[in-house]
């Protein structure tokens, strides 16, 4: 893009000079006045034609002038400060295009997955999955949107969609130390969760973790909010590179069954909190340290009169390391139901992936991950006692684009004593 930004200048450089030799040719030399003018005029280009070199230099070596802001892991635009010498060249508009960059910067991902599995009744089957697509905008130099719109299908191979709007924020950035986002937006239980958005594309594996999925999708915990995010670095240590989030939000909740079976579960959700901390240490490049604490009050609807009162706590830990060669994401969560009047329920939940590169193209990942959940747990009707499930697989990247994913995973619910296997493919791709 800064490439390109220096092309347009040259090219409307080359303008200027050339209607600039023609206007010279047309002028008086007997006047003093003139002749000094157009001394000046050639001063002036000089010194345009000598800052346009600097430009395409900073370019050939990959670094940015003074003045430019670093894109967000998120996709935001730049904004480019731009010197009144190139204003005079470029004239207002692309000075405000330049400067600003307040165009709205769009990206698609989407899938085609096909899956099989054991189960009685089921059949093979392809399906769309969802299309999302991220976009962003850099309003200022401490302002930015961002939304996530997904075009989902309802249930596999149904062909049938809906659009569900992930998130939308509107990011105010101080400084390093405080930004404060409102809106709808991902919250900081964990680490999946903050690290991965709603496109499958951003993953190594085809799905999240159980316990990290969207609820709309049979996960356990309360992934998106509507309310405020205040994040930053905290002012200690730099060698530890400390952090902190602190959210507070609600939403109602409309969970669906694990197994995708097309059982809907609505809940009541109130005002909610969360606090995590993480360390990014900078001895050992790519490792992540943190935890995090969620709390809220929920009514699962059973009879619609006398439901009872949830208070949830969901406790997170987490210990990653993230390199370009590998992966090795660690998890461990705790969720507490108080549920009023009756008991309490202690839901222990990890995972454990590791994944590594063996050549520029080829990934293969394994997962194990395991839930311990009460009977009777109202927030939790369509789960009892152990499950555990693992996710062997590969993925392979056609280009930096496309990519495709093989995987087989197993799942066993003690309770119920059942085993399913399921064995597919995904293809996925972004642009």
């Amino acid at each position: 893009m800064r490439k390109r930004k220096l092309d347009y200048l040259c090219f409307f450089l080359v303008i200027f000079l050339a209607i600039s030799q023609q206007l010279f040719a047309q002028q008086p030399t007997s006047s003093g006045n003139a002749s000094t003018d157009t001394q000046a005029l050639l001063d002036r280009i000089q010194q345009l034609e000598k800052r346009v070199q600097e430009l395409e230099a900073h370019a050939g070596q990959g670094t940015a002038p003074s003045g430019t802001q670093a894109d967000s892991t998120l996709g935001a635009a730049s904004s480019t400060q731009v010197s009144p010498d190139l204003v005079a060249l470029t004239g207002s508009g692309l000075k405000e295009a330049v400067e600003k960059n307040t165009g709205l910067q769009i990206r698609g991902f989407g899938q085609v997955t096909y899956l099989a599995d054991d189960l009685k009744g089921d059949r093979p089957s392809y399906y769309a999955g969802n299309f999302t697509l991220l976009m962003t905008s850099q309003l200022s130099d401490k302002l930015s949107a961002i939304s996530e719109l997904a075009i989902d299908e309802e249930g596999y191979g149904s062909a049938r969609f809906s659009p569900v709007l992930e998130r939308a924020v509107l990011q105010y950035e101080h400084n390093d130390y405080l930004k404060i986002a409102a809106g709808r937006y991902f919250t900081s239980i964990g680490y999946y969760n903050t690290a991965f958005y709603n496109a499958d594309w951003a993953q190594t594996t085809t799905r999240r973790p159980v316990m990290a999925a969207f609820q709309d999708d049979g996960g356990l915990m309360p992934m998106q909010r509507n309310g405020v995010s205040i994040s930053g670095r905290l002012p200690v240590s730099e060698n530890l590179g400390l952090h902190y989030v602190a959210e507070i939000g609600g939403g109602d909740i409309d969970r669906s069954d694990i197994l995708g079976l097309g059982y809907d579960f609505q809940m009541q959700a109130r005002t909610g909190f969360n606090f995590a901390m993480f360390a990014r240490p900078r001895a050992v490049n790519g490792l992540q340290v943190g935890g995090s604490f969620y709390h809220d009050t929920e009514i699962p609807y059973i009879t619609g009169s006398g439901d009872p009162l949830v208070r949830q706590n969901v406790s997170s830990a987490y210990m990653v390391y993230n390199r370009s060669n590998w992966e090795v994401l660690n998890e461990a969560y705790l969720i507490q139901h108080h549920v009023t009047g009756f008991r309490d329920f202690n839901i222990p939940t990890f995972y454990t992936q590791i994944s590594h590169r063996l050549t520029p193209a080829w990934r293969p990942y394994f997962r194990f991950s395991y839930l311990n959940a009460g009977q009777n747990d109202p927030m939790l009707p369509d789960l009892a006692g152990h499950m555990t499930g693992i996710e062997a697989g590969a993925r392979y990247n056609f280009s930096e684009w496309v990519g495709l994913k093989l995987e087989y995973s197993r799942m066993q619910m003690a309770q119920t004593k059942t085993n399913i296997n399921f064995g597919g493919s995904q293809l996925v791709f972004t642009f």
